[in-house]
């Protein structure tokens, strides 16, 4: 199979009932939407009108949407799914996808998504976490807590959707929701529907507004909270290796997202480290230009700065990093 030109992967996930279904379809819409690739893990999720294109690949139900894209229901296998339907769109004769979106049940933990993703060496993505939460409705029950703020706390960018139907005092509350569980980024809050849309799916780096955490914010859920991570002297990559290791071990399921930026002993960039989950991404490089604020940012579930300030790492002899539960540094995307 031919490898795809570098496309826009995105993994739109989000709360039960909380509009993904209904976003994507109004970006769907828009006439500027062709060319797009879409997956989704539930079957009758999205309501497609026009011709099933029969597939003998995987067994996956293909669809022709109105404006050329193709839909797909995935069962199972996320990289057979994204196979067939780059096969299909060849087949139909359309230029290669420039986006794909996958639409997650509500239920989905996004890490594994992105695990596999990532590891899809057949085609050069450009991966990206959307998150959607209801703008009309507060804090989840404790019960659905554990995935929907692995969700938020994975996202790019989050929309909050039924702007247009929530008050002002239960937008202020679902606001103050989603703080809780991301708080590098302002969300998308629009009450039109296809300017929402627009929005929440645009390329580049207007797609998500980074924030800035003061001390005294709220910070939304007690059960998750955000901590800085700072070492005193810039580390050596073998300190920081192994101390995010013994974050990953330590915390498991309780680690929601790292984010950071951090000067390395004997290197002379600046390198963006962040994960979802346990499932970190290759650092980048970031040339060291204005002394940009240094540390590392962990959004977690269900700990306190002791846990994090009694994590070593395997490394000997080297001093630990200090830990509080404090302001943010200004993070891009």
């Amino acid at each position: 199979m031919t490898p795809l030109a570098e496309a826009e992967f995105i993994v739109l996930t989000g709360p039960l009932g909380s509009g993904k279904t209904t976003l994507l379809m109004d970006h769907l819409a828009a006439p500027e939407a062709s060319g797009i690739g879409v997956i989704v893990n539930e079957a009758g999720a999205v309501d497609v009108d026009g011709a099933i294109l029969s597939t003998a690949r995987t067994g996956l139900s293909l669809a022709q949407l109105p404006n050329g894209c193709i839909c797909c229901s995935l069962g199972n296998d996320l990289l057979g799914a994204i196979d067939t339907l780059i096969a299909a769109q060849a087949d139909a004769g359309g230029p290669p996808f420039r986006q794909i979106v996958l639409e997650c049940s509500g239920l989905a933990y996004p890490a594994p998504i992105v695990r596999s993703v990532a590891a899809f060496r057949r085609h050069a993505f450009r991966l990206r976490i959307l998150s959607t939460f209801d703008g009309t409705a507060g804090p989840p029950d404790e019960a659905m807590l554990p995935v929907v703020a692995a969700q938020l706390a994975a996202a790019q960018a989050i929309v909050v959707t039924k702007a247009e139907l929530a008050d002002t005092a239960g937008l202020d509350r679902a606001l103050t929701a989603v703080s809780g569980y991301n708080p590098l980024l302002k969300p998308i809050v629009l009450p039109d529907r296809s300017a929402r849309a627009a929005a929440a799916f645009a390329p580049g780096p207007t797609r998500a507004t980074p924030r800035t955490l003061m001390a005294d914010q709220p910070t939304g859920h007690p059960r998750v909270k955000v901590f800085r991570i700072e070492w005193s002297a810039p580390p050596a990559w073998a300190v920081v290796a192994d101390w995010l290791d013994a974050l990953s071990d330590t915390l498991g399921d309780r680690l929601l997202r790292v984010k950071g930026l951090l000067t390395l002993e004997g290197y002379p960039d600046v390198l963006l480290i962040e994960s979802v989950g346990t499932v970190y991404a290759t650092p980048r490089r970031i040339a060291a230009q204005g002394g940009p604020d240094q540390g590392l940012v962990v959004i977690a579930r269900d700990i306190d700065c002791s846990v994090l300030s009694t994590i070593a790492g395997d490394c000997q002899d080297v001093p630990r990093p200090t830990v509080v539960e404090t302001s943010l540094p200004r993070l891009s995307d």
